[in-house]
Formats: structure tokens, sequence, C-alpha cells
């Protein structure tokens, strides 16, 4: 028997497969995640059977887990670097430091994190304590910042002392005197660029004394200059600043006199130099044994280009003829003693110095400006004989004692100051008369009074401002009850009005003495 009726996919019996076909699997996928544990998939496609149908039994596509490395970490940091100069040589900056990556993990995966860090850097700040012994952080300091320009100028001085030879190593102080000048010109500096300029002035003098090397009347200018602005009081706070590390102010003293020196030992006999600036006046005379003749006097006036400061300064010293008398020595005529011995005679006035120095204990105060003499080789009096006037720079101060500085100790101070060898005169002028037996540094020491109404901030006090504004509202009224009384006694003329104005006016006039009795007395304080 024959069938010729096709059988329907799947019936039972039916041996022959309608279904689909799968195909190969494809490619893994990339891991779902690129570190740690994740997922990758895979795809199949199902062919069509014979019969034209295209579904297979089974999934199309199957996953599985992927392994990456941990999260925590790719390559390797190395360690870091050392950290950089600061973005400023001084005041708020920043440093910086770096490291590198030096290897990366089995993925080719970089290292974690950032190869750079960066940190704040600030001047150094002092604590300090209030009057009421509470403490608290004090301003910045920047005594021991250098800036760039000034270290390359100190590397640029030492270059000149390892040439050699004199005449270059003279020429090169020359060079470092002008281009100092033209650092400070500009008037941008921290307080440690003044205690390096002074360092570099004394490295400057010493050279110049060692090469036997006379620096041009130009350079010789300039170096006084750099002293002069160095001494603006626009300094004054780097000043006070500085001289926390070092007595910058005092070894600058020093160092003007024995420049002084230096530039009057190549003078010729009978020359003498004179220079005004803003802050110094400065006299220099070489004179033989023999022709100190006449008295020495300061300062010298008349001359051109004399500043009004110190045209009308009221300091004056005297130093007699008999102090330069120096005694033959055993062996020696006395004309061959003047023959061979010359004096080279300084003087400076300082017209800031005075306040720029360390303050005295108070409430001592320096109340005058400083007068420097100095005379090589050096002079010892036999008694008092020189004579140095100095006019007061403050109101209000009592007690004024001649004082002379103390080069033998290292520290500047209030203990620098002391009276041996000089005694305050009687004066019936405004300045004080001093009469000493020491060629030295002078000045005058006074105590300063301390207005008891005076508040911290140096303002009157609130009952003081509220007494003298009652005292004026009161005077204003008197005086216009005094001009209504006074038009009324033009217009009607009766005799107990003339009494009555006389009794306003009497009030008036008391009232006015009492109130300007009083503000000259606050004044005075």
């Amino acid at each position: 028997m024959c069938n010729n009726t096709a059988s329907c996919p799947g019936e039972p019996g039916i041996t022959g497969s309608v279904e689909g076909r799968w195909l190969e699997w494809g490619p893994w996928s990339k891991c779902s995640v690129t570190c740690d544990v994740g997922t990758q998939l895979r795809q199949r496609r199902c062919s069509a059977s014979v019969h034209g149908w295209a579904e297979c039994k089974g999934p199309h596509q199957e996953s599985r887990e992927c392994t990456n490395p941990s999260c925590s970490g790719g390559g390797s940091w190395g360690s870091w670097n050392h950290w950089s100069l600061c973005s400023k040589t001084c005041d708020s900056g920043w440093q910086r430091r770096f490291r590198l990556c030096e290897s990366t993990d089995t993925q080719g995966y970089p290292c974690d994190g950032s190869g750079e860090e960066v940190r704040s850097w600030s001047a150094s700040r002092r604590c300090m304590l209030d009057n009421n012994g509470v403490a608290f952080w004090g301003p910045p300091s920047f005594a021991r910042c250098v800036s760039l320009e000034y270290r390359y100028l100190h590397i640029s001085l030492r270059e000149h002392l390892a040439k050699g030879q004199r005449t270059l190593a003279g020429e090169g102080m020359s060079q470092i005197v002008r281009s100092l000048l033209e650092l400070l010109q500009r008037r941008s500096y921290y307080s440690g660029d003044l205690l390096f300029s002074t360092e570099i002035l004394r490295n400057v003098t010493d050279t110049f004394k060692r090469a036997t090397y006379i620096p041009a009347p130009d350079d010789v200018q300039k170096f006084f200059q750099i002293v002069s602005h160095m001494l603006d009081m626009e300094n004054l706070e780097k000043w006070e600043d500085a001289h926390q590390v070092a007595p910058g102010a005092a070894l600058l003293m020093r160092i003007l006199e024995d420049f002084i020196h230096l530039i009057g030992e190549a003078q010729k006999p009978f020359q003498s130099f004179l220079m005004v600036t803003n802050n110094i006046m400065i006299t220099i005379q070489r004179e033989p044994v023999s022709a100190v003749s006449s008295d020495i006097n300061f300062p010298m006036k008349g001359r051109r280009g004399m500043k009004d400061w110190a045209r009308t300064a009221e300091d004056r010293l005297y130093i007699p003829k008999e102090v330069f008398t120096v005694p033959p020595e055993e062996g020696e005529t006395e004309a061959d003693s003047e023959a061979t011995m010359y004096y080279v005679i300084g003087a400076v006035l300082y017209r800031t110095l005075g306040v720029i120095l360390p303050v005295p204990n108070p409430p001592a105060v320096i109340n005058s400006k400083i007068l420097t003499v100095t005379v090589r080789p050096e002079l010892q009096p036999s008694e008092p004989m020189v004579v140095v006037e100095l006019s007061p720079l403050l109101n209000g101060t009592s007690d004024p004692q001649c004082v002379v500085w103390d080069y033998g100790n290292p520290e500047a101070g209030a203990e620098n100051w002391g009276t041996e060898g000089c005694q305050t005169l009687a004066s019936t002028t405004v300045q004080t008369k001093c009469l000493c037996s020491r060629i030295s540094t002078y000045a005058v020491l006074a105590q300063q009074a301390k207005d008891p109404d005076m508040g911290p901030s140096s303002i009157p006090s609130v009952p003081l401002m509220v007494g003298c504004g009652v005292s004026c509202t009161a005077l204003l009224i008197l005086l216009l009850i005094y001009a209504a009384f006074w038009r009324y006694e033009h217009t009607h003329t009766h005799r107990h009005t003339s009494h009555v104005v006389i009794h306003v006016s009497s009030a008036v006039s008391g009232l006015y003495r009492g109130l300007r009795s009083k503000w000259l007395n606050y004044s005075r304080g």
C-alpha cells in the first residue's frame, strides 16, 4: 500500500528533523567592567532547516565571569622628589613636588591618583604676648628673605673677588655699587634685603681696602646714596623686622666710618669732601698735624646743593685745635712727628637713624639727630673738650641727657647708649649742650611724658572730648546772649542793661580762659 499523504512536522513516528540548526558561537564580548569581577557575553545564530523552519532549541546567548585587576590600584608610583623652590623668594607662595608612575599593571592601565602635589608657603611669624599676657601671632617676618636680584648680586661679588688681581677686583666692586644703587632705587625689597645690602657694602669696603683701590668720585657718591636710601623713613618697619635677626643699622654705622677713612686717606692734604643727601650729611677732611691750626666746626654750611633739612639744622660740633696736639714719641722730634702724620677727620649727621636704631627702654626716646665723629689715628682727649649741641625732635619730653654709642656691645639696643665720658650742660637755648671727652657717636636721650587721659590709640579720651564739646556749646550760647544784649543796649540806653552786658561779657571771658587753659594743658601733655 502506498501513501501519498505528506506528514506534518513533528508528528509521532516521523524521524526526519524539521528544526533549525545552531551555528558556531561567536566570540566573547569585552568584560563589562575595567577592574575587579565583571561579565562577558557571546551569542550564536539559528540557521533554517530544509523545511524552512527557523526555530532552534536551546539558548542563543551565554555569559561567564571575567576577572580584572583590583580597582584599588593600577601601576605603582615612585617616591616623591624634593619640594621645589617657592614660587616667590618671600611672602606667600607655592611649592611643588612630583612623582613618576614607574610601572603599569598587566592590562596596561596607568597609576591611579596625581603625580603632582602642591602646598602653600608663607613667611615666618613670631608668637607674641600682649599687655595682658595673652599670646597672639605677630605679623610675618621677612628678615630672612632675600630677593633673587640681591642673591645674584652677591654671587657676582664673589666672582669679582675670585679674579685675584687687585685692579680687576676694585673695578668689580665699583660695578657692584652701581648695581646695588639701581636695585634700591626701585624701592621694592624685603627687610632681609636691607641686611643683605649691609653685608654687600661691608664686602665692598673691605675689598677696596685690601686692593688699595681708590673708587672714582662718582662711585663714592653712589656709595653714600645707597646708605641714604637704606635709611629712608619708609623703611622703618623693615628695619624693625630686620633687627629681630641682626643689628643691621648699627653695622651700617661702622661700615660708613670705615669707608669715610678709606676715602679720606686717598685725599690730598687740606682737601675736604662734603656730601648731603636726603638722610645724611657727610664731611671728610685730611689735615696734616702741622696744619691743624684752627678749630674743627661742623656742619659746614653755605655750600651749593645743600638740602633744606641740613641748611636749617641747628646741630653743631666744635673740636678745639688743642685736641689734635700729639706729643712726639721718644727719640723723635716734634718736627719729624708733624711731618709724617696726618689726620682723617670725618663727621656724619644722620637725619633718621635715631628712629631706625632699636629703641631704648620706654619711656626713654632718642630726641635728636645722631652725630658721628671719627678721627684716625684715634684721639683720646685728656679732658672734656668736644662740644656738641643737638636740637630736639619731639615736644613734650623731659630730662634730656647726652649719650654716646658703645661699639663694644655686639648687640644693638638700649644698652649701647651710655653717659660715660659725656656730660650735659645747662643751656639757655632749645638745644641740648654736651661736653665730652670722647670722639664718638652722640645723641640726646629724653623721657617721653605719658598723658593719663590718652587711650592706647593716642586719641583723647571720651570724657575729655565730651567736656570740650559741652564747653564750646556753652561758649557759643553766651556769645549769642552777649550779642543780643549789645544790640538791645544800642537801642535802649538804660544803665541797668549795661551792667547786665558787663556781667555776661565777664562770664564769656572766664569760660573762654578756662577752656583755653584746659586745652593747653592737654596739648602740652
